[in-house]
């Protein structure tokens, strides 16, 4: 495979991307432009020249995140992919292609999407994060002004890269917050076109404490 990268690389990651079709036509073995998009239209990055034997390729230095991957090829139509990385997904994703002279619209495509969820509500994710914590650790975070805590849930329905909005956290605090995280597991994965999938979720003081 040989891959040239236009951009500055953010961090260590990299993506895998595979192809899938219903039947067994070839796979594009060749991408003009693959761009990593922070939103549908807004371009972070730009991988060029990509060519790969088996439809099998890999994306470098692609931050933590939520992104839009959008291609570019002569001969075929590519579905944009929704894709989300972090520290303990897999990060590795299915590109759906056809030949062009088969789809004339080539920027049309369909996404049916559950989003994550847990078990139970957010009576029962309240009392799950409380489980673990002593009553003082409790006192503490009731005590400190509303906050947001982001991160990312795995396939796995592991917790992954968690960071708070408030930078005026004591460590103690997001130590503590992050200590109940840790047995809050029960959760019902996304679903993107059939597949489990890696997803977002963001948590406040008012979630956590509902109870």
């Amino acid at each position: 495979m040989t891959l040239y990268v236009a951009g500055q690389d953010l961090s260590k990651f990299s993506v895998i991307l595979k192809g899938w079709r219903r039947d067994s036509t070839q796979l594009p073995r060749v991408f003009d432009t693959v761009s990593l998009n922070s939103t549908f239209k807004q371009t972070t990055k730009i991988y060029t020249n990509i060519t790969t034997p088996d439809s099998i390729f890999t994306l470098s230095g692609v931050p933590i995140g939520k992104y839009w991957l959008v291609f570019s090829t002569q001969t075929y139509c590519v579905s944009p992919v929704p894709i989300l990385v972090c520290t303990k997904c897999d990060n590795q994703f299915y590109f759906f292609a056809s030949p062009k002279e088969q789809e004339p619209l080539c920027n049309t495509f369909e996404m049916v999407e559950v989003g994550l969820s847990y078990a139970g509500g957010d009576r029962v994710l309240s009392k799950d994060f409380q489980r673990h914590l002593n009553k003082n650790e409790k006192r503490q975070i009731k005590s400190i002004p509303d906050f947001k805590v982001h991160f990312f849930v795995t396939k796995q329905k592991a917790i992954s890269d968690i960071s708070f909005v408030q930078s005026d956290l004591s460590q103690e605090v997001k130590n503590i917050i992050t200590k109940g995280l840790a047995n809050v597991s029960n959760w019902k994965p996304a679903i993107q076109n059939g597949r489990i999938v890696d997803a977002e979720y963001t948590l406040d003081k008012k979630t956590l404490f509902n109870n």
